[in-house]
């Protein structure tokens, strides 16, 4: 149980980086699926939907990794 803390460090960079930059990492999907298509990957721009997606799942991530590390910090304090 206590490893949770563990798993909420590991996740908790994703989750910034979802928050920090939605329409980077956005604009990043929408160039790999451009490639093999007509559409120049260059020229493609995200949604505004895509952007706004990017950025709720980052700040879900932030709160899941946030809750895993107060219950992994929880438990490592009640097992002392």
């Amino acid at each position: 149980m206590c490893e949770l803390f563990g798993v909420g460090f590991v996740l908790l960079p994703f989750g910034v980086a979802l928050g920090r930059y939605p329409f980077e990492i956005a604009e990043l999907s929408e160039q790999h699926d451009a490639v093999g298509s007509l559409r120049d990957v260059d020229d493609v721009e995200p949604a505004d939907w895509k952007v706004s997606m990017t950025r709720a799942g980052g700040y879900g991530l932030l709160t899941i990794a946030g809750l895993l590390l107060v219950a992994g910090l929880g438990c490592a304090l009640l097992s002392v």
